[in-house]
């Protein structure tokens, strides 16, 4: 049952790390070599110079909001968002910065990636020139200081409402979306009804997301495909709501969902000889599920550099006992997963590091009083630390 559960994990992992399409982004960032022009077409400060609001769209807004608002100050919303996204995103590539960087945020990149920020694409590798990112999150905070920048400049084109007149891509009817974006002769970004509707609302968290996610899409210069995460503007916007500390809308959730690095479930091997540490026969489909599964990972964006095992007694012994038999289970089972790891890979197995502790006779698992549980509680448990 176990070597059937730890399977599942593995492929529920794969299926999600196949998703992210990591290595396809080795193309893109050579085409674009992470480089924006220092853009700037207003004043420093101000982040709105161009905001197109017909007599039209403006009856539309009005019929939206049930209230009566003008261009100016609608075009006073949208500063105030632009500066905002701005803010946010800066801070969040902050706190991805390798001086910076903390447990809080390697979580909370972790949640919006499914990766820690540590973790450096095979394809960094090929990149022609100078690469300036260091591994993946340096290169997500490049790009959230490069859309920032996008905003930041004055040069984007807004439209109080969409129209496919105004933005190529934006076919749909804007009472149908928060903001779609447009990049064909010049930045531009059409406001939808729920970007209006937030703003009323005092959705402020809403609407300067939006300007961000849009400033995204602008920045890779296509329609971005919401696969995986790394390509996914949803994810960006929401390690940056994480990193800031807010609330994130449940469409972004919906798109990008609450990713994790945490260590794979522990493997069991139990029923060591009483006062041994050898491994024993039926130990060895365990072992050699725990090198498949190390193995694999090294073909993902999520390899596991980091086995911990963490050997026991049962209670029958002298404390002192107890405790060093549990730690020469835990080497010994350290000493048989990299042998196994070798014969599969040798290249793998000198890059996973092995930490064996003990716990002797604490931290029971079954009753002592029995010899089935003594069984049980003679064990090391393996766990698995994807990065």
């Amino acid at each position: 049952m176990r070597d059937t559960e730890l399977e599942l994990e593995l492929e529920d992992l794969m299926n999600v790390l196949a998703e992210s399409d990591l290595e396809s982004e080795a193309a893109w960032e050579a085409e674009h070599d992470q480089k924006i022009p220092a853009l700037r077409c207003t004043t420093v400060g101000k982040r709105v110079g161009s905001f197109v609001c017909s007599p039209w769209d403006l009856a539309r807004i009005i019929g939206f909001l049930g209230v009566p608002v003008s261009p100016n100050v609608l075009q006073a919303a949208v500063e105030a968002a632009a500066g905002a996204a701005v803010s946010l995103a800066t801070t969040a590539a902050a706190s991805l910065d390798l001086l910076n960087r903390t447990t809080a945020s390697r979580v909370e990149f972790c949640a919006a990636f499914g990766v820690a920020p540590d973790f450096v694409p095979a394809w960094r590798a090929t990149q022609p020139g100078i690469v300036n990112w260091k591994d993946l999150g340096e290169l997500v905070a490049l790009r959230l200081r490069d859309a920032a920048k996008i905003l930041d400049g004055g040069c984007i084109r807004y439209f109080s409402l969409g129209s496919p007149a105004y933005c190529a891509e934006c076919t749909e009817d804007p009472s149908a979306y928060f903001a779609c974006s447009s990049w064909k002769g010049g930045y531009t970004i059409c406001l939808g009804s729920g970007f209006w509707q937030k703003w009323q609302a005092g959705g402020l968290v809403d609407t300067d997301l939006t300007l961000l996610h849009e400033a995204l899409h602008i920045y890779f210069g296509k329609t971005v495909a919401h696969k995986g995460r790394t390509g996914n503007a949803n994810c960006y916007t929401n390690f940056v709501a994480r990193a800031n500390g807010l609330t994130i809308p449940q469409r972004i959730t919906r798109k990008c969902p609450p990713g994790s690095c945490a260590p794979l479930p522990a493997t069991i091997l139990d029923d060591f000889r009483i006062d041994h540490v050898e491994l024993l026969p039926h130990h060895t489909p365990l072992v050699d599920n725990i090198a498949t599964t190390v193995v694999a990972s090294w073909k993902t964006r999520s390899p596991i550099r980091i086995v911990a095992l963490l050997g026991f007694a049962d209670s029958t012994g002298a404390p002192k006992n107890n405790f060093d038999l549990g730690e020469g289970r835990a080497i010994a089972a350290r000493d048989g997963i990299a042998a196994a790891i070798r014969r599969l890979d040798p290249a793998v197995a000198g890059k996973v590091a092995f930490i064996p502790l003990t716990r002797g006779a604490d931290g029971a698992i079954a009753p002592n009083a029995t010899a089935a549980g003594r069984a049980k509680n003679r064990r090391v448990e393996v766990t698995l630390l994807p990065s």
